[in-house]
């Protein structure tokens, strides 16, 4: 299947495969038998990864890596919406391209990410219409992927709290036409302050536990993932009263500032290339200045332009797993990393995945 960034219409390429016989909703056996193993309470983390590319192509690291782990659940991006100001409404600004063959493999989550400020300025008369064309839209993207649920990716705010919970209850009307269940991602601020933010008529959320620090601000630390920022939030949370899933961050990029101004993230940018010294020096751990205008990743950057990189590593994860497991409700829950790229997969070696969801386990 074909689909044309900014377009509500699909173009099919090409002939279905027919659907993996085999198709069992299994449980990560490995983390089960290790859980049991420990005389842990009966419950069963299973692992999963975000895909947030904008076309579907599992390269063969990613492949073999999913494969050794027993990972079949991806949480894939089908979609982008915002809010057009000549139209005045909601389009996609992109879609995912894919042939729906590549899905059949795994078990598919539908992913919408919607700009906040599309419910500040759909009216309540639009939302039902809204919800409609999404939903009709994954169907259509899907093909005969293996689909169980969908999720909503949108960080919603006490102004469009009414908004947005009545597009959900809108989307989980079209989504119980193909029993799929709705999903909802949750921000921390949203997990610790679920008084004023509301809690989302879904099924289940998924707890994002990463983006915790500033990223414009030159003087952060590190804003993926800034433990004594996650602090705040772990210290003042409660029991969340809606099933939460755990979301971690396995992505590393660079933060460009150009006159101490954020001017564009480079994913996957690491030391190596910052080593020429023609080019580049070093101010501190983790931070450069451009000394000479040059290309760096098919980006132009300019003499006196700052580098910060940021990444993060095992030991913050077991923290953050740790942390966060009185907070969730025991029962069997997911551990999905974001996101799947073979760029990303050093930091989380099969090994310490394993590790990761026994610790995870209720």
């Amino acid at each position: 299947m074909k689909v044309v960034s900014g377009q509500w219409s699909v173009v099919s390429a090409g002939p279905e495969r027919s659907r993996r016989v085999s198709g069992q909703w299994a449980v990560w056996g490995l983390a089960l038998l290790v859980a049991g193993c420990s005389g842990k309470a009966d419950h069963t983390v299973e692992p999963a990864f975000y895909y947030w590319k904008s076309r579907f192509n599992i390269n063969v690291p990613e492949r073999e890596y999913l494969e050794r782990a027993d990972i079949d659940l991806l949480y894939v991006k089908f979609l982008d919406i915002d809010w057009d100001e000549n139209r005045h409404e909601a389009v996609p600004t992109s879609m995912l391209s894919a042939d729906t063959s590549a899905f059949l493999p795994y078990r598919i989550i539908p992913c919408v990410f919607i700009t906040n400020r599309v419910f500040a300025r759909t009216g309540a008369g639009q939302i039902p219409i809204l919800a409609r064309k999404i939903g009709y839209k994954l169907r259509d993207m899907a093909g005969k992927a293996r689909v169980e649920e969908i999720q909503i990716d949108c960080d919603w705010t006490e102004t469009t709290r009414e908004a947005f919970f009545h597009f959900l209850e809108e989307i989980r009307k079209n989504a119980a036409e193909k029993n799929w269940k709705v999903s909802a991602t949750i921000r921390l601020h949203q997990w610790k302050f679920p008084d004023r933010t509301g809690v989302p008529p879904v099924d289940k959320g998924v707890l994002m536990f990463y983006n915790t620090g500033d990223v414009a601000d030159w003087q952060e630390s590190n804003s993926i993932l800034n433990l004594e920022t996650a602090g705040d939030y772990l210290d003042g949370s409660g029991k969340y009263p809606l099933h939460l899933d755990l979301a971690l961050p396995v992505f590393h990029w660079g933060a460009l500032f150009r006159d101490d101004r954020l001017v564009k993230l480079i994913n996957n940018l690491d030391s190596r290339p910052l080593s020429d010294t023609t080019r580049f020096i070093k101010m501190a751990e983790g931070r450069y200045e451009v000394i000479k205008s040059t290309y760096l990743e098919g980006y132009y950057l300019y003499s006196g332009d700052r580098l910060r990189l940021e990444s993060v590593d095992l030991r913050q994860l077991e923290t953050i797993v740790r942390e966060t497991g009185a907070k969730l409700d025991p029962a069997d829950r997911r551990l999905i990393f974001y996101h799947l790229d073979s760029a990303n997969l050093s930091v989380l070696p099969y090994e310490s995945l394993k590790d990761l969801v026994d610790s995870a386990a209720p």
